[in-house]
Order: C-alpha cells, then structure tokens, then sequence
C-alpha cells in the first residue's frame, strides 16, 4: 500500500475491495476469495493483487493454489488482472521500497495553498522540474526550510499534484512532474 500510495502510475487503490464467490463444478461447492489489494492506475487498467510471503505458500496448499487459479480466470474474463507480490520479487526491490517509504511517511504533511499554487504555475510554466528546484521551489513559495519543503514535495506526490519516478533512486536531479489524470476534471464555465 505504501507503494501505491507514493506511485502516481496509481491513481487509487482499495485493500480487500470485495469478495469474490466463485462457483465451482457441480454448483453445489462454493470459493470466497477476497484479494489483498485493487489498484486502478493512471492509465485506466484495474490490477488485483494479492500479496503472499513467498510462491511456496500458495503451492504448498493445492486448495489455495486452485483457488487463485480460479479467481484469476474470473478477473481475466472481465478484464482484470490478477498479479501475485511475493517478497522475494516485487517488495524488496531497491529502492523502490526504501523511495516509497520515505514518500509515504509525510503523506499527511500539511501543504499550503501559496506551495501548491507555485508547484502549478512552475510546471505549466517549465513543465518537469529537478527534485533540487521542486523543493526550492516550495521553500521559498511557503517560506520553509528545505526540509520541510521536502515533506511538502513528498505530500504533493502522495495527492497525486506532483510525480516522482520512485522505481529510480531520488537524487537531486530526479525529475518532479505533473501526473497526467484521466476523466473529466471540474473546470469553471
């Protein structure tokens, strides 16, 4: 969830979004599945995910294994995906992790409307930023030390108003952009 959270590739997510009954041979055996986490991303594909230890938890339970197979036929039909995140692939990696977590513990930083109001005008202005600009930036638009400025940044992603490829080690050069968003958005008349 932390990942989701700090990755603007995410537009929202939802853990144990629903329950899914599947009916099995005969109608009479029934299987609930309730997935770990849904996930609509920005370009609007759904990804259902569950998150287990390792691939041998799901083997060593041929019930379990039946069941995730099932489920995963179920949300193929409809045009979902089903991907399963073990820690031993998709968590651990470096630096994504270690990138998410940092954005994620200052997703309640409290940004104010002179930094957000900059951080709009600076990318329809420029477009994409250097991480060193964005946090100058908003340092000196809300009159805040650079670290808190950084908080702010890392807010700003976690809302998605700002975007910061987290699957790449932040450095001061990172590009900060402007997520694209989907949908209608409000505008005035």
């Amino acid at each position: 969830m932390m990942i989701s959270e700090a990755d603007t590739a995410v537009e929202r997510f939802l853990a144990q979004p629903h329950r899914l009954e599947i009916r099995v041979e005969g109608g009479r055996r029934r299987l609930d599945y309730f997935p770990d986490l849904m996930r609509r991303m920005a370009d609007g594909t759904i990804e259902i995910i569950e998150v287990k230890k390792s691939r041998d938890e799901i083997d060593a339970d041929p019930d379990y294994a039946f069941k995730i197979a099932k489920a995963a036929r179920v949300y193929e039909a409809v045009g979902l995906t089903l991907r399963i995140v073990t820690a031993d692939d998709d968590v651990d990696i470096d630096p994504l992790l270690p990138n998410a977590q940092s954005i994620f513990a200052d997703k309640f930083a409290y940004i104010g409307t002179r930094e957000r109001l900059t951080m709009e005008e600076t990318f329809e202005a420029k477009g994409a930023i250097a991480h060193a600009e964005a946090i100058e930036t908003i340092a000196a638009a809300g009159g805040l030390p650079e670290n808190r400025a950084r908080k702010v940044l890392h807010a700003l992603v976690c809302t998605r108003s700002a975007g910061i490829d987290i699957t790449r080690r932040i450095t001061r050069d990172s590009a900060v952009t402007k997520p694209e968003r989907r949908g209608r958005r409000w505008a005035p008349s």
